[in-house]
């Protein structure tokens, strides 16, 4: 940690205080809990949040196309089955300490295992009882990239 350039004369951004009166060390945000199961790829959407193409019609029949956004935002839909009672009060603290879709937090996709800063659509996580097995849990939730 350092103090406001002193070390170096440059102010950067291990420098500047942070959002809570600290030194911006970048651990700010929450990340994703380790959880008794994998997710369950049977029901793994990996999906293009918008489509990111501004599209205008001529005349004479030609499309013109552009843009719109500078780079394309993801969105996953993931499913987790079996879980226990303690890996679903780990979820739901995760949604409780995110308030659903107000703040981000960092997930790894486990089809690539790259992190990726996301935060819960509406209606955030969906939580319901196994079929067969009433004393475990299913997950799904659906993230969007920020």
């Amino acid at each position: 940690m350092r103090l406001f350039g002193l070390v170096d004369g440059k102010i950067d951004r291990f420098d500047r205080p942070g959002f809570f009166g600290t030194i911006f060390d970048g651990r700010w945000y929450h990340t994703f809990p380790t959880l008794s199961r994998a997710a369950n790829f049977r029901q793994f959407t990996d999906d293009l949040l918008d489509d990111p193409t501004i599209r205008s019609k001529m005349e004479n029949g030609e499309v013109h196309t552009r843009p719109r956004f500078t780079a394309t935002k993801q969105k996953w839909t993931v499913l987790y089955s079996y879980l226990t009672a303690a890996d679903k009060a780990l979820l739901k603290t995760l949604q409780d300490n995110v308030r659903v879709g107000a703040d981000i937090f960092r997930w790894t996709n486990p089809t690539d295992d790259i992190e990726y800063d996301v935060r819960l659509a509406q209606p955030g996580m969906k939580f319901k009882l196994e079929p067969r097995h009433p004393d475990k849990w299913e997950a799904m939730m659906t993230m969007v990239e920020v």
